[in-house]
C-alpha cells in the first residue's frame, strides 16, 4: 500500500476551519526582565496534566509579548468574564499600552493579575517550551489559582459571544437507525 499524498491545508481555510472552534479568552501577564508588566489576549490555552497540575499555551513568536513571556520565570493566565470584550481588544493590539491605568495586583509569583475582571487567575512557573511552528508551546507548572463568579467571554467565529442559558435544541425529522453505521467494540 502507497502513502498517501497529502498537501499542506491552505492557511486560510484553517484559520477558517479553526475558527468553529469555541474557546474561552485570556490575558496572558508576565513581568519583563527590568520589572515592567506585559500581556496579550490568548485563547490557545488547554489544561495538560492534574498531577503536576500543567496548562498551556502557545504563543505568536511575532506577539509584542513573546519575548516577557518566554523568558518569564512565571506568568499568569488570566481567565475573562463574558463582560471583557473591551479589555481581550486592548490586550490584542500590537503597540498598545495596554496596562496604562490599568489596576492589577502582583501575585505570589509576581506576576500581575487582573482579579476584578476574571473570573479566574492561575499562576505559573516556567516549566517548559517547545517549538510550534510561527508559535512557541509554553507549559506552566500551576503554582496558584482562584475563582470567582461570572460567565466566561468566549470567542467563536471570530467574534465574542457568551453561553446561553438554556439554548433551544433544533427539532430533526426522526429517522430509523442504520445498524451498519454503529460502531461496535
Amino acid at each position: 500500500m502507497s502513502e498517501p499524498v497529502l498537501n499542506a491545508v491552505d492557511g486560510a481555510l484553517f484559520r477558517q476551519t479553526m475558527s468553529r472552534y469555541a474557546s474561552g479568552v485570556t490575558v496572558v501577564t508576565a513581568l519583563d526582565e527590568q520589572g515592567k508588566p506585559w500581556g496579550l489576549t490568548a485563547n490557545a490555552i488547554s489544561s495538560v496534566s492534574l498531577h503536576p497540575p500543567l496548562v498551556l499555551l502557545c504563543i505568536d513568536k511575532k506577539a509584542n509579548t513573546y519575548e516577557a513571556v518566554t523568558k518569564a520565570s512565571y506568568f499568569a493566565i488570566n481567565i475573562l468574564n463574558r463582560w471583557q470584550d473591551e479589555l481581550a481588544l486592548l490586550f490584542a493590539t500590537r503597540g498598545a499600552d495596554k496596562f496604562a491605568g490599568m489596576a492589577y495586583q502582583q501575585g505570589i509569583t509576581g506576576a500581575p493579575l487582573l482579579p476584578e475582571v476574571s473570573i479566574a487567575v492561575i499562576e505559573c512557573r516556567m516549566y517548559a517550551q517547545y517549538d510550534g511552528g510561527d508559535h512557541t508551546i509554553v507549559v506552566g507548572e500551576v503554582v496558584a489559582a482562584s475563582v470567582s463568579e461570572g460567565q466566561p467571554l468566549l470567542f467563536y467565529d471570530r467574534k465574542f459571544g457568551t453561553l446561553a442559558s438554556n439554548p433551544p435544541k433544533p427539532t430533526l425529522p426522526p429517522t430509523e437507525p442504520d445498524p451498519w453505521a454503529l460502531d461496535y467494540f
